[in-house]
């Protein structure tokens, strides 16, 4: 069934009406219980794709990044051909991958901090939520260990994602195979191994209890789209390899975090995948900020900029919500 791979607190929050299984295939698509009835209880939609409102669309061809770093060629080479896809946030809890060639929806994730919100889609009262609000982006990373003996590349296009108004965090899937031109359904987008695209979610749902110290604290509504490549439109420079040789996405905390100060997110996408944190204050405490000028605080979109060419992240630019500008 569709409910197979849910947990049990998952089924027990989608069930709590004995409808889960139908209110699953109506987030699935499935309208045949819309109606807003005794024996049709579910809300009637519009459509059955959710409303789109600050999301801008990502496209992904080819791998456009052109690096001279071991194995990308051969890389870019064996993804010429693979299939042309379109993303997008959407407020029916999803972000959904469509193809490019002839406009299938070929993937749609729902991230973990939404789940807890999806009886409310299928309401007969429903109004308005926003659920993955923000602008999705991609770019090409190597995960490979690099300290390895014998070290060989291993190129992957992960894609990022943000909730926006819609929560707080961020999520990444492996979107490096969604099938090939020729034969759209021969890739990893596929029930059986859907699982396997999700690189990590670090959304976080309102009612969750967070440690103390922690750096889901510093984490807010993140609402900043792609910055792109100064000189390449479709390649988002927050996927960046690091000083140390390692690949990260670099991102700001965005807005209304716990703590309400400015942070610059490191996130790994190699290894550990730590997620590491710069606190834009100077020598304030990361936690219980009491400054007037931290307070209610957050950083906005990072732009990374290598200074001596060689392909590393040297400087990061930032901006916050009072108005300073960070190095």
């Amino acid at each position: 069934t569709a409910t197979t791979k849910l947990s049990a607190a998952q089924k027990a929050l989608l069930n709590a009406d004995s409808k889960g299984q139908d209110r699953v295939n109506l987030l699935r698509g499935d309208r045949t219980n819309e109606g807003e009835t005794a024996s049709k209880p579910f809300r009637i939609r519009d459509s059955r794709h959710g409303d789109v409102i600050n999301s801008n669309v990502w496209y992904v061809d080819t791998p456009v990044s052109n690096y001279s770093f071991p194995g990308y060629g051969a890389f870019a080479l064996a993804q010429k051909d693979r299939l042309p896809m379109i993303y997008v946030g959407a407020n029916d809890g999803m972000l959904h991958g469509f193809s490019g060639a002839n406009g299938d929806e070929k993937i749609a994730y729902i991230p973990k901090a939404i789940i807890p919100e999806l009886p409310k889609l299928s309401a007969a009262n429903y109004t308005h939520k926003y659920f993955v609000d923000g602008s999705p982006f991609s770019g090409d990373v190597d995960v490979a260990d690099k300290t390895a003996p014998g070290y060989t590349s291993n190129w992957k296009t992960m894609l990022l994602g943000t909730l926006g108004a819609g929560g707080k965090g961020f999520f990444v899937l492996d979107i490096t195979s969604p099938g090939t031109k020729a034969a759209p359904s021969s890739g990893q987008f596929a029930k059986i191994n859907a699982e396997g695209l999700v690189v990590l979610d670090k959304t976080l749902h309102p009612s969750a209890t967070l440690v103390a110290g922690s750096i889901d604290e510093d984490i807010g509504h993140i609402f900043h789209a792609p910055v792109l490549d100064d000189t390449n439109t479709f390649k988002a420079s927050q996927f960046s390899l690091m000083n140390d040789g390692r690949w990260a996405i670099i991102l700001g905390n965005g807005y209304n975090s716990k703590n309400e100060q400015p942070v610059l997110l490191i996130q790994y996408v190699d290894g550990a995948k730590e997620l590491k944190k710069i606190v834009a204050t100077g020598t304030l405490k990361t936690t219980t900020p009491t400054s007037i000028d931290v307070v209610g605080n957050g950083l906005s979109a990072p732009k990374p900029v290598d200074i001596n060419s060689d392909g590393k992240v040297d400087v990061v630019y930032a901006g916050d919500l009072k108005g300073n500008l960070w190095k």
